[in-house]
């Protein structure tokens, strides 16, 4: 009989930890909602923000609620039920545990996982100057978009689109963004344009001390009729909530 029960309990662990979702595949279906090529820059700054919460994982036993917010597929249903959870019952142990909590979506405990971790027995530390230096991480994206045919009067160079960016994070409290852009059939390296046509960046502080969360940009230049200043694209949870 024990045999059994413990035959019984073995089978949905192991169905479970076999389909637990990878990071890749996760990014594979972020990929899919960039599609549109309207929402090509929504999607590289989500891209950016979970690529650096899955670096940093949140320590769930202490989340807030607007730590949880961060992560764009969870709804406010499924965030009252961690919080309420985590009130009634104390911290977890594990992550199966997100198995039992009312209201939240199998889809939803996968999703959760790559963000998430709980350990119960050691509480948060504080942020030294050396522990905040040593997490600082650099990421380059670039884009070139290549046409396959040639306008007429145009080099062929001219069509082709450039997109760099290079952000530098140092943990969660400081992220900063550079953007470098081309379209396509704008020049470059000319008296008007010398090099890309398009400019843009940020800085980001966030729980520094009193400090919670101050954005300075996404502010854009553009070369080309004149110089524009304008706002970048701000956005919440709409492309993973669709």
């Amino acid at each position: 009989m024990k045999r059994l029960l413990s035959l019984l309990f073995w089978i949905p662990c192991m169905t479970l930890a076999q389909s637990t979702l990878s990071w890749d595949e996760f990014m594979q279906q972020l990929a899919e909602e960039a599609a549109d090529e309207s929402h090509q820059q929504e999607w590289e700054a989500q891209m950016e923000a979970l690529s650096d919460l899955h670096d940093h994982p949140i320590d769930l036993n202490h989340a807030t609620r607007e730590q949880l917010r961060q992560l764009p597929f969870l709804s406010e249903t499924a965030i009252d039920a961690l919080l309420d959870y985590l009130s009634m019952n104390g911290p977890m142990r594990t992550l199966g545990e997100l198995r039992l909590v009312n209201h939240l979506s199998q889809q939803e405990g996968e999703w959760l996982r790559l963000f998430v971790q709980v350990d119960p027995m050691v509480t948060q530390p504080r942020d030294t100057l050396h522990s905040w230096w040593g997490r600082s991480r650099h990421e380059v994206i670039t884009r070139v978009d290549v046409p396959f045919y040639q306008r007429a009067g145009w080099p062929w160079a001219r069509g082709i689109g450039h997109r760099l960016r290079y952000s530098w994070q140092q943990g969660r409290h400081l992220d900063v963004g550079i953007r470098m852009e081309k379209d396509a059939g704008e020049q470059m390296f000319t008296r008007d344009i010398p090099f890309y046509d398009g400019y843009g960046g940020h800085v980001q502080l966030k729980d520094l001390g009193v400090v919670r969360q101050v954005v300075v940009g996404d502010f854009k230049a553009s070369f080309g009729e004149g110089l524009v200043l304008n706002n970048g694209l701000q956005f919440g949870k709409s492309t993973m909530s669709q």
